[in-house]
């Protein structure tokens, strides 16, 4: 388990100025072109695509920990949209692209890109609405209704988009906020898994 906070960025990680909380969520939601990627381009080379990104973000992520200069060009890059957390740990963005790899590869494009919505759409209203509205705690910063605004988005992910049964794709939505829930490894990477398999073993 990480640490709450981190003398280096001066701030806990429970408690993100909303600033940057949102340029945050900005860059989360830049992550509708993995969705979109897969919609639009074939299978094979949309997980090609999607595979060699993800491999040149962990890689760098993996770097960082071991090559000092690179390590620097990292942070001050990059220090503005981080939580003190993860200077630790992999990045939120790569831990979004290997969830999104992994769903593509063995679940499949459908499952894949309702998985990746339910973690860029849901997990980004949840978080904000949480930020504005929240008053019900949770688990941590998680809010009663940031969940609720978070499932609402979710189930409206599965009315527009058809790719599955609706009743598959509801079971996914609420499987995606109850494993916010949990408190393991980065929602980025279990969210998409949790809520991936849940709807590839009920298609």
């Amino acid at each position: 388990m990480a640490p709450n906070s981190d003398p280096a960025l001066g701030e806990d990680v429970e408690d993100l100025p909303l600033e940057k909380e949102l340029r945050r969520k900005l860059v989360h939601i830049s992550s509708l072109s993995i969705p979109l990627g897969l919609w639009l381009v074939p299978e094979v080379p949309a997980l090609a695509i999607l595979g060699g990104v993800t491999t040149l973000f962990l890689g760098a992520d993996i770097l960082r920990f071991f090559r000092t200069s690179f390590r620097g060009f990292f942070y001050r890059t990059f220090a503005p949209l981080l939580r003190a957390h993860e200077r630790r740990d992999l990045t939120a963005s790569t831990y979004l692209l290997l969830s999104s790899f992994i769903c593509a590869l063995v679940f499949g494009r459908d499952v894949a890109i309702l998985a990746t919505l339910y973690l860029i759409l849901g997990d980004s209203s949840a978080a904000l609405a949480g930020r504005h509205i929240g008053r019900t705690k949770i688990r941590g910063r998680k809010t009663l209704e940031g969940s609720l605004v978070g499932l609402s988005v979710n189930l409206a992910v599965a009315f527009v988009l058809p790719l599955l049964p609706f009743e598959v794709e509801a079971a996914g939505a609420l499987v995606a906020v109850l494993s916010e829930l949990l408190p393991v490894v980065d929602d980025n990477f279990v969210i998409p898994l949790a809520s991936g398999l849940t709807m590839y073993l009920l298609s």
